[in-house]
């Protein structure tokens, strides 16, 4: 697994002008969003409890973010669960509104 400075070098090398970062930080957000009420409607049973395909993506994704460094895990974890927290009441919606939105 490479270190997060080897992942920010590369990112580094393709991400410098100020309108791609600016793209970065609107798109990636929304996209992350859209994959989590997408994967928000998928339940997962185990034994008695029911959790569904969005809290395990972002679980996994956090422990991946806490590997590279804590600090970086924390903030991922906060951010990750405000968009799931977001993504939960669509992901709840019947089929046409869910997919309107």
């Amino acid at each position: 697994m490479k270190t997060l400075q080897q992942q920010l070098g590369n990112y580094g090398l393709y991400h410098r002008s100020k309108r791609n970062v600016l793209t970065h930080l609107l798109g990636i957000p929304l996209i992350v969003f859209a994959v989590l009420c997408l994967l928000t409607r998928i339940q997962i049973p185990l034994g008695g409890l029911v959790i569904d395909g969005g809290q395990l993506i972002v679980f996994v994704s956090v422990v991946y973010y806490l590997m590279l460094s804590v600090s970086l895990g924390l903030i991922m974890a906060v951010l990750l669960t405000i968009l799931l927290v977001g993504a939960q009441p669509i992901a709840a919606m019947a089929f046409t509104p869910w997919l309107t939105i």
